[in-house]
């Protein structure tokens, strides 16, 4: 059976630019992407490679350094935050995301039939 991961609610979702701290690190991390959804391999019972969907909570940069390219992106669920140290910005707007989430939720929870998106391979179609 597949586990299932634990989303963090809607209600608790930091915003975008908050920074924190993951459990096992000293390193602070800025989140500047929700809810991201990646595909993964993994081995299944018959040792065989198995593409899995996983959907993060958030994805982050390092901070203070920035994005500085692909491979310091860091993918991670709410769980894994040890502390925060700064809440990013919210206003009206932020609310009425959370809200427009909020009327969509179920569908987050459709992770095995959501489309991933590679902006790779978006760029590599554009210039043909």
């Amino acid at each position: 059976m597949e586990e299932k991961s634990k989303r963090v609610s809607i209600e608790n979702l930091l915003p975008l630019g908050s920074i924190v701290t993951l459990k096992g690190s000293d390193k602070k991390v800025m989140i500047t992407c929700f809810y991201v959804l990646m595909e993964e391999s993994d081995k299944g019972e018959n040792k065989e490679n198995v593409k899995k969907k996983k959907l993060y909570d958030y994805m982050g940069i390092l901070w203070p350094e920035g994005d500085i390219d692909a491979k310091t992106k860091i993918l991670f669920d709410h769980e894994a935050i040890s502390e925060v140290y700064f809440y990013g910005y919210t206003n009206d707007e932020f609310i009425e995301f959370k809200n427009l989430l909020r009327k969509s939720e179920h569908e987050l929870d459709d992770v095995e039939h959501a489309q991933i998106f590679n902006p790779r391979e978006e760029k590599s179609n554009n210039n043909e």
